[in-house]
């Protein structure tokens, strides 16, 4: 018997190894009971902590470009150039991966600066208080095994947009908004 975390991979173990699709039972991942709804108090106090806005766009994972992020950017820029000012800021968190240079150069040239802000690895202890502080958690990804964080953003009672593609609308349920995550 083989466990697969998603429907997706199942189907992917079929398709590219031969397996027999009886060989193979999904079993999903859960998350863990602090990722949940946080008061607002303690909300208010990390956000005091970390400098962070009253409203923000956030996404959580590594920073490489399975993840969409050159994506998610353009959309965010061209969010920013119809709503100005209001726009809440985006906070790209996670540790770099492979090739993320040419993330940071495209902020730049984007001009995005001080409306994007990189803040590296979050710490599993702090992942809920970011997730249940931010306005809307974005995942754009392109390929997903699973996708935890959609359900960790879920859990924290975030509203969260994802890809409509590979396992994430199995994360996602009916709970989340599905988008092409190549059609800005």
């Amino acid at each position: 018997l083989i466990v697969s975390v998603s429907e997706h991979t199942k189907r992917d173990l079929v398709e590219y190894f031969d397996i027999n699709p009886s060989k193979i039972r999904v079993i999903y991942n859960s998350i863990a009971p602090d990722f949940q709804p946080v008061d607002p108090a303690i909300i208010a106090r990390f956000r005091t902590e970390k400098g962070l806005p009253e409203r923000y766009l956030l996404y959580v994972g590594t920073i490489e470009p399975r993840k969409n992020l050159a994506a998610l950017v353009t959309a965010y820029a061209r969010l920013r150039s119809q709503m100005g000012p209001e726009t809440p800021p985006l906070i790209l968190a996670g540790a770099k991966g492979w090739y993320y240079e040419p993330l940071f150069k495209q902020v730049r040239e984007l001009g995005l600066e001080h409306d994007v802000t990189f803040v590296g690895y979050v710490s599993r202890e702090e992942q809920p208080l970011w997730y249940a502080g931010a306005t809307v958690f974005v995942y754009p990804s392109l390929y997903e095994g699973f996708g935890m964080p959609i359900v960790e953003a879920l859990g924290c009672g975030t509203p969260t947009i994802t890809s409509n593609t590979s396992s994430m609308p199995e994360a996602a349920g009916t709970l989340a908004t599905l988008v092409a995550p190549q059609d800005i």
